[in-house]
């Protein structure tokens, strides 16, 4: 199984398993070390839970879905999370990848907060601040592009 099949696999598990107005958005990205899997699930109905009630629940979706399957023994971090936690820790799972870094995501999100902040407060970013901002959007943009032309060659193949 693929990574991509083994993420969509783990992805609906987890969007079939959590109900009761959980409706999660479910990340999976390797683990730098080996072939194991991070899952971050992202459900502002998390709130209202301790951290460790937010594992329970997602540990016995995983375990009533995924138990017998391989790729159970392969998640080794998994992290619920309301979607404010997600923003200020862990939003460089997102798109981080050699298209668009985890560094470049960070900055980017620095900047863009700083842009809207100061259109709140009616002022401006600095000169040199706009540039890189445009550089960053540029190398987003840029980056999604590559990864797209990336999946289609390897799904045509």
């Amino acid at each position: 199984m693929d990574k991509h099949q083994s993420a969509a696999k783990i992805k609906q598990a987890i969007s079939e398993g959590l109900k009761d107005g959980f409706e999660p958005d479910v990340f999976v990205r390797p683990s730098p070390v080996a072939d194991y899997l991070h899952v971050f699930i992202v459900s502002d109905a998390f709130e209202k839970y301790s951290l460790m009630k937010r594992h329970k629940i997602v540990e016995q979706v995983m375990k009533e879905s995924l138990y017998d399957d391989p790729i159970y023994s392969r998640i080794t971090l998994v992290m619920p999370v309301t979607q404010k936690e997600f923003d200020e820790t862990y939003a460089y799972v997102r798109e981080s990848d050699r298209f668009f870094n985890s560094s470049q995501q960070v900055r980017l999100r620095e900047l863009m907060d700083k842009f809207h902040n100061a259109v709140k407060e009616g002022q401006h970013l600095s000169p040199e601040e706009i540039v890189e901002l445009e550089a960053l959007v540029n190398a987003e943009y840029q980056g999604a592009a590559e990864r797209a032309a990336v999946i289609l060659k390897e799904s045509s193949q």
